[in-house]
C-alpha cells in the first residue's frame, strides 16, 4: 500500500474494483465513497458543510451531465479529479474500454501528487484536473 497523501477526499466511482484499487494505491485517506449521482450528492453535501474533504475524484463511469450536475454550489469550491478522456476537447486514443484498476489507481495517485503542496495550501478552488 502506498503511503498515504496528506489530504482527504471524496472518491466518486462506478467500478468497484477501480474504487478498491484507488483506496488501497492512490490514496488510502479517501473520507467516503460514492457510486451513484444521488450518493455523491448527499456526501457532497455532508462532507462540504463540515468542510471535511480538500478534493474530489471522479472516475470515468460518470457523464459530463453527472458532473456538471454535482459540480456546482460549494462543490465547484475545492478541486476535482476526472479521467483524461473526460476531458472537452480529448484527442488521444479511443478508449476500447475501461482501463485495469492498477492504471486508474496509478494515474489518480500521480495527479494527487502533483496537486498536494497546493490542496495543502487550500489552493485549486473551482479546478478540474485530469489523470
Amino acid at each position: 500500500m502506498a503511503a498515504p497523501v496528506p489530504v482527504r477526499g471524496l472518491l466518486l466511482g462506478k467500478n468497484p474494483a477501480h474504487l478498491q484499487a484507488c483506496i488501497d494505491t492512490a490514496a488510502p485517506d479517501f473520507v467516503r465513497k460514492a457510486s451513484s449521482v444521488d450518493d455523491a450528492k448527499k456526501a457532497l453535501s455532508a462532507l462540504l458543510n463540515g468542510k471535511e474533504i480538500q478534493f474530489v475524484a471522479m472516475g470515468g463511469g460518470f457523464t459530463m451531465a453527472d458532473f456538471e450536475e454535482l459540480h456546482q454550489g460549494n462543490a465547484a469550491s475545492i478541486p476535482w479529479y476526472r479521467p483524461e478522456t473526460t476531458k472537452p476537447g480529448y484527442d488521444g486514443p479511443p478508449m476500447t474500454g475501461p482501463p485495469s484498476p492498477e492504471t486508474v489507481a496509478s494515474k489518480l495517485r500521480k495527479g494527487l501528487d502533483e496537486h498536494v503542496e497546493d490542496m495543502k495550501a487550500g489552493k485549486g478552488a473551482g479546478e478540474v484536473w485530469y489523470f
